[in-house]
């Protein structure tokens, strides 16, 4: 394949200011950041808020949703189950347009993706065959499903591309939060909006109004894929070709048959595989959670509308940890340090709310946990996408980015089809205080004691494993570094070679 930088300064429609020459030749040891990413940044995170809001949509309102479909709590699960089913697949085709196709062309076809899922499952409220309307909108969620990985994978590619060395992680953390805004905006919209079954289609029409939007916006806003000036050395730099990379992730470098060569080979990218399971299984573990909370905490008697709260305090409280681990990190670049003590933290918290959520009135207990979750849990996500990267060097950054949200979403499909799996009914003694079971007795209340055993064991081992095994190499770091000196040192010696001339 050609180089996939290049395919990336070929745009569909090209602006004016693309052929004009740079200055020479302080154009070869100065870089520039132009204003345009920022609302670059913006449309992106417009396409990942709605996205995310479109996936979370019949979470929060799981037992209306199964009413006015008619159909069971597990066909509920799987309208949010089919984003992972189709994400793993998708997400190799995902990885290819990116860095194939370039930023540009991604975004325009994840708008247009998200929109017309967005439409479908609009029509399926409509008077239709009732055998219609369910696999209606399943489809309409897989296609939106299919949006999902351009849009999550661009985050590190639109922030190494555009933004300086300094705003990269801030603009990671940006991009990527944007998914979890969405989350928490349909956490609070959905039980407000949907009193009664009947009002799910007027949901239905509120989420595609930011769909429509974003296909407004990338469709007639974004002109380019990369800026005529790199904003710094690496983005100045050819990344690896798609399937160069691949290779390099999954160990794949030659023809090399000597055992030794191999397994020397292998340590090169043992750091990116334990950040892929560890960060994965974290990732995977708060889909799962975000997917089930309402089935979690009902058994016991609290509602929708308070799982909705719970969701959107985890989300809005993980935003500004987020942030505020952006920040840290691109002051500091202690990628690691920082990765290492929100994982476990956030492991902490998340187990202590599994165990509270099996105690009824617990309401202000569960929601401050959950939101330290949130807070700790967060600001590990634009640091280990960072991270990923760095440990990748020079495969490009959607590739690094992909396979670890891909490996989130094969777990996260593995815990939320075995969780509820593993649940028994409730006994006769509990059911009294629950609140999940619709008047038709179409979804029983499960007990989710086992599942909440399990969940905690695989956190906790995630956080032990990363914490203890993982070492990261900062590559790209120190290859800015290098370039930049070299870059200055023949700027130097143009300098010299002038004056004595």
């Amino acid at each position: 394949m050609a180089d996939n930088r290049q395919n990336e300064r070929e745009p569909l429609l090209r602006r004016a200011y693309e052929n004009e020459p740079l200055p020479d030749p302080l154009a070869r040891a100065r870089y520039q950041a132009y204003k345009v990413r920022w609302f670059m940044l913006f449309v992106l995170s417009l396409l990942n808020a709605s996205n995310g809001m479109i996936w979370i949509s019949f979470s929060p309102i799981a037992d209306m949703t199964s009413k006015y479909f008619h159909i069971t709590t597990m066909q509920v699960n799987w309208l949010a189950i089919i984003y992972m089913v189709i994400n793993i697949p998708l997400g190799i085709v995902a990885m290819w347009c990116l860095d194939g196709l370039g930023l540009r062309v991604s975004l325009i076809l994840a708008s247009w993706i998200n929109f017309v899922g967005s439409g479908l499952r609009i029509i399926s409220c409509m008077n239709l065959d009732e055998n219609f309307r369910y696999p209606l909108l399943l489809t309409g969620q897989g296609i939106t499903a299919c949006a999902q990985p351009l849009i999550m994978f661009a985050t590190t590619k639109l922030a190494a591309l555009w933004f300086p060395v300094n705003e990269r992680a801030l603009a990671n953390s940006i991009g990527s939060m944007a998914n979890p805004i969405g989350i928490l905006l349909g956490n609070i919209i959905a039980p407000l909006v949907v009193t009664n079954p009947d009002r799910i289609k007027l949901l239905m029409d509120i989420f595609t109004v930011p769909a429509g939007v974003g296909v407004v916006f990338t469709t007639f806003g974004i002109w380019n894929s990369v800026p005529p000036t790199p904003p710094n050395a690496s983005a100045a730099e050819m990344s690896e070709p798609f399937w160069s990379g691949v290779k390099k992730v999954c160990f794949f470098f030659s023809h090399q048959h000597d055992l030794t060569v191999v397994l020397l080979q292998a340590c090169k990218t043992k750091s990116f595989l334990i950040l892929m399971l560890s960060y994965g299984g974290g990732f995977a573990i708060v889909t799962t959670l975000i997917t089930l909370l309402e089935q979690l905490i009902c058994p016991h008697g609290y509602s929708d509308t308070f799982a909705g709260i719970c969701g959107a305090l985890m989300f809005g409280v993980g935003l500004l940890g987020a942030g505020g681990a952006a920040l840290i990190v691109d002051k500091t670049k202690k990628f690691e340090e920082t990765a290492k003590i929100g994982l476990s933290v956030s492991t902490i918290f998340l187990l202590a709310f599994l165990v509270v959520s099996r105690q009824p009135n617990q309401e202000i207990l569960l929601a401050v946990l959950l939101a330290l979750v949130g807070f700790f849990g967060f600001a590990i996500v634009p640091v280990c996408l960072e991270l990923g990267v760095e440990c990748t060097y020079p495969v490009a950054e959607a590739t690094s980015a992909g396979f670890i949200i891909i490996s989130g979403q094969i777990q996260a499909l593995l815990y939320t089809i075995m969780i509820p799996a593993l649940a028994p009914t409730l006994s006769r003694s509990e059911l009294p205080e629950q609140t999940c079971s619709s008047p038709s007795g179409i979804n029983l209340p499960q007990d989710y004691t086992v599942p909440n055993m399990v969940f905690s064991g695989i956190a906790a081992f995630l956080a032990l494993a990363f914490t203890i095994f993982f070492r990261c190499e900062y590559k790209r770091l120190r290859a800015e570094e290098e370039i930049l000196a070299e870059r200055l040192l023949n700027l130097s010696r143009e300098h010299t070679l002038s004056i004595n001339a």
